[in-house]
């Protein structure tokens, strides 16, 4: 799809105009998927893809500076692609489930900026380039592997006139592990700029060349966490008065998805173990 954006607001005369806003997306498909399948479904043919990019060229201003020489400074512009990559999901020890998966964007930039030293007032000051005067990339990528499975456990009430007849209590446990390689590396745009300042020493600050545009460079810093959740249902089978033969039963929900869930970060350097929360229904 292809189109335009505008967006002004009358009482301090300011716009946003974005045209193009071009999206293009491609469904999730199978690539390796048999077209006339004989016997089971092979474990390779569960591999799915998906894509999707959007490019977009902005600028925002004030009425009052339409004739500001650097008027066109102000233009910001990017395309952003992001790929899904779907693995086969399999099972282990019968009852327990795993998928995996991979994420991976990319984000194209038409501008940089770079830093340099005014010793005039003493500070590091950043210039851009004009937009569409250069070409990078910068690149995301995650993992991810979920598990899930289901615990059933049911008791029986034999007294024969009791009105409760059973309960019912069924426990999910999920729990997902991802990791994040770490990101802050020159091909992302990360960079060292080194200067003399008015007292002779020599100083240096880190910078990403990308930042600042209309997409943004992956953040710096691996990641590698476990997030977790239980979550319980009860259920109870009472006699239904209603049914004339009086052995009609009916179901009623005593708690609903009563769960606890948080994350572990093993690379973080305290607190790895998140605040745990509890949420439930009845």
């Amino acid at each position: 799809s292809i189109n335009g954006l505008h967006n002004q607001n009358t009482r301090d005369s300011s716009y946003n105009i974005t045209l193009p806003n071009i999206t293009f997306n491609v469904n999730r498909f199978y690539p390796f998927k048999r077209k006339n399948r004989v016997g089971k479904e092979r474990f390779y043919e569960q591999i799915s893809l998906g894509y999707g990019a959007t490019f977009q060229n902005k600028i925002s201003f004030k009425a009052k500076e339409i004739r500001d020489p650097d008027f066109f400074s102000k233009l910001q512009a990017g395309m952003n692609h992001r790929f899904s990559i779907g693995l086969p999901s399999f099972t282990l020890l019968k009852y327990l489930n795993f998928s995996p998966g991979i994420s991976y964007g990319m984000n194209w930039h038409f501008q940089e900026q770079h830093p340099e030293y005014n010793p005039e007032t003493n500070r590091v000051e950043y210039h851009k380039s004009p937009q569409y005067s250069t070409f990078g990339v910068s690149q995301d990528f995650s993992a991810s592997m979920s598990m899930s499975t289901r615990i059933y456990g049911t008791y029986m009430f034999t007294l024969p006139n009791s009105k409760l007849k059973a309960i019912r209590h069924m426990i999910t446990p999920s729990m997902s592990f991802s990791y994040k390689p770490e990101m802050g590396v020159p091909m992302n745009g990360y960079m060292t700029y080194t200067y003399t300042d008015n007292n002779g020493e020599t100083q240096s600050i880190d910078y990403n060349k990308y930042a600042g545009g209309l997409y943004q460079p992956p953040s710096k810093g691996q990641t590698a966490g476990l997030s977790f959740e239980l979550r319980n249902n009860l259920e109870a089978k009472i006699r239904d008065d209603q049914d004339t033969t009086g052995v009609g039963t009916k179901k009623v929900k005593l708690i609903d998805n009563l769960g606890i869930r948080g994350s572990y970060n093993f690379l973080a350097d305290s607190l790895k173990l998140s605040t745990l929360s509890v949420s439930g229904n009845t």
